[in-house]
């Protein structure tokens, strides 16, 4: 005898209020909660310096809204439920999430079941010899100099000033917490060719928290204050 299917509906039905499946939702996952961290920081295991500098101000930025500082790891510590994933790595590859084609600056916030990956170009400027290295360089000709044997030829260095578009930040900014160094360490400097998308990245889902930047330095800043960040 073959069973009534309105008989298997009601026993579903039954089945479905006793026993009410367990639906995660976006909302029950927390990048802090409560002011504590829910969520790490993911970068590679050789991060460029954008991507470094990302993580570091994702981690600064969500300490000023929460309070909660945000670990920085190259792998999954498995110690809290979110992942946040800053710039390509090993990680996002496996995700299949690119940002080959993201240009001029561009970049892609895309979120998962326990994750949120934040992403876009990242490539180091580098420089091509010879370039000068700071005024000294230019004013005592060595640069010409340099020029001159590298080219065979006398005329002006072209971007002789290209160096004042470095910046030279702390060499601890955006390292995984067991890279910190114990003694002293050599800037880190960054140039204003760099390609910066998955900053940008950062500064995107920042605004959509509802920071701000309206002048250089804390005066400038709004600083939403917030104990839990879905």
């Amino acid at each position: 005898m073959k069973a009534h299917p309105m008989k298997h509906s009601l026993v579903l039905l039954i089945a479905i209020l006793l026993f009410p499946p367990k639906i995660l939702h976006a909302t029950d996952l927390f990048l802090v909660e409560d002011g504590q961290p829910r969520a790490e920081i993911v970068i590679d295991e050789k991060p460029s310096r954008t991507t470094r500098l990302a993580a570091h101000e994702l981690r600064e930025q969500v300490e000023k809204i929460s309070g909660a500082r945000l670990a920085i790891v190259t792998k999954p510590s498995g110690k809290v439920p979110v992942k946040v994933f800053v710039g390509r790595s090993s990680h996002t590859d496996k995700l299949k999430i690119a940002q080959d084609e993201l240009k001029y600056g561009a970049y892609r916030i895309v979120s998962g079941e326990d994750w949120l990956v934040l992403i876009g170009d990242d490539t180091e400027f580098k420089p091509i010899e010879p370039w000068a290295r700071n005024n000294g360089d230019i004013a005592s000709g060595k640069l010409q100099k340099a020029w001159d044997q590298a080219t065979g030829a006398h005329w002006g260095v072209p971007n002789a000033g290209m160096y004042k578009h470095r910046l030279r930040l702390p060499g601890d900014i955006g390292l995984p917490d067991d890279q910190m160094p114990t003694g002293k360490i050599e800037p880190m400097e960054l140039w204003g060719f760099d390609e910066r998308g998955s900053f940008n990245a950062v500064c995107g889902l920042l605004r959509q928290w509802g920071m701000r930047w309206y002048l250089h330095g804390e005066l400038g800043q709004v600083v939403p204050k917030m104990k839990s960040i879905p």
